[in-house]
């Protein structure tokens, strides 16, 4: 009898104990559960969103054409036809040199002493003066003589070139690459005398299409200069050469290109467009 007591109000105790002490440890430990799984939807959710804005944000290859498009204001090979050939050999067929026109003032680039316009786009100024070379950078060439030859591949959009222009006769075998410089004036190109295309640096790209696909005469297209990072483009000014960069900080040049909308771009924009 007395121990059949005892054992009633042992499990009386543990009933007692359980119902004050277990059972609210238990219930804790399923709402700390339920808990971290909110707190884990939740954050995966609000991972997932921010993932999502960071994708958006990120722009893809066609927006960063649609964006560049207002500056190109130049054609290669205005009067010819065919792929722009990269060329190794200044003083190759004529079929591999080509003029640069530009869109705004309607006259080819020229360098002599300086860099400046032409005086008419006639087809005789296109031949005498507009002669630009390109000058690729990758190594799809064998070089023949004296580090010269003709690429049998065509020049691509967003890969590093040299723009040049042939100096002296084909004894001296001289080329005038033309690059970035900060000078006291003027608009911060200068030419370099190079002997063999080993010494070139690469200083453009041209850019407004596909990245990779083949640049054409006759495509309007942007001269982007890697050095500077900033496009080529025309804008008027006095007595001076009228080519410049779209961060200018001449006051004179300022409200032109604020009325045609050519301001400066986000680096990225063009980092996705270069090889």
């Amino acid at each position: 009898m007395k121990s059949k007591i005892k054992i009633t109000l042992l499990l009386v105790t543990l009933g007692i104990f359980t119902f004050l002490y277990v059972s609210p440890l238990q219930a804790q430990v399923v709402r700390d559960h339920r808990t971290k799984k909110t707190d884990d939807k939740v954050r995966d959710h609000r991972t997932k969103k921010t993932d999502d804005k960071v994708r958006d944000h990120r722009i893809n290859e066609e927006q960063a054409l649609e964006s560049i498009a207002i500056f190109k204001e130049w054609v290669i090979g205005a009067n010819q036809k065919g792929i722009i050939d990269a060329v190794l050999n200044p003083y190759a067929p004529i079929k591999s040199q080509y003029s640069i026109k530009g869109l705004e003032n309607r006259k080819f680039l020229h360098f002599s002493q300086r860099i400046h316009w032409t005086t008419d786009a006639s087809a005789k100024t296109e031949q005498d003066e507009g002669i630009w070379l390109f000058y690729p950078k990758s190594k799809r060439v064998e070089d023949i003589e004296k580090g010269y030859s003709v690429r049998t591949m065509p020049i691509l959009y967003g890969e590093p070139i040299a723009l040049v222009t042939p100096l002296g006769n084909y004894n001296n075998r001289k080329i005038l690459e033309v690059v970035y410089r900060v000078m006291d004036r003027g608009v911060n190109l200068m030419a370099k005398k190079r002997e063999t295309p080993s010494d070139l640096i690469y200083d453009w790209v041209i850019l407004g299409g596909k990245t990779g696909s083949q640049v054409k005469c006759g495509d309007r297209v942007v001269l982007f200069n890697l050095t500077h990072r900033q496009p080529l483009i025309y804008y008027p000014r006095k007595n001076l050469t009228q080519v410049g960069w779209p961060d200018t900080k001449s006051d004179q040049v300022k409200p032109y290109l604020k009325d045609i909308k050519r301001t400066q771009l986000d680096k990225e924009i063009w980092d996705k467009l270069i090889k």
